[in-house]
């Protein structure tokens, strides 16, 4: 299953990887439901954060930096395909690094329209 920094209880681990959880669900959800709004509360507005998009059916590759950069691309992405689509599953392999302040996390998620997709997200802790 998931591994956790030496250090960490269960419990801390426990609901450290729910809130994780949650929020990786919630902004897949809204993004996938078109909902901007929902989906920006689920990221740093801040101009060091990164968005790297690579699709391996067609090796097509995309990269935002910056809160408005990333915001920019996934209004305009929105605009562009308003219609909501199928919200992609977790899969049962769901990783979990926690640091400090931060988790690295891996998945795997079915989307109806695309078939078995791998993330990876650096996430950081906040509030």
């Amino acid at each position: 299953m998931s591994t956790r920094e030496k250090g960490n209880s269960s419990t801390d681990y426990t609901t450290e990887k729910a809130k994780i959880l949650n929020t990786l669900i919630s902004e897949t959800k809204a993004a996938f439901q078109r909902d901007y709004n929902s989906w920006q509360e689920n990221w740093v507005h801040d101009p060091t954060i990164v968005k790297t998009y690579m699709n391996y059916v067609d090796s097509s590759f995309s990269e935002s930096i910056g809160w408005v950069e990333i915001s920019r691309f996934v209004k305009t992405f929105i605009e562009e395909h308003p219609n909501p689509e199928p919200v992609p599953t977790l899969l049962d392999e769901i990783n979990i690094r926690l640091y400090e302040n931060g988790a690295w996390v891996t998945y795997e998620q079915n989307d109806l329209l695309r078939g078995i997709k791998r993330e990876t997200r650096l996430m950081e802790k906040v509030d």
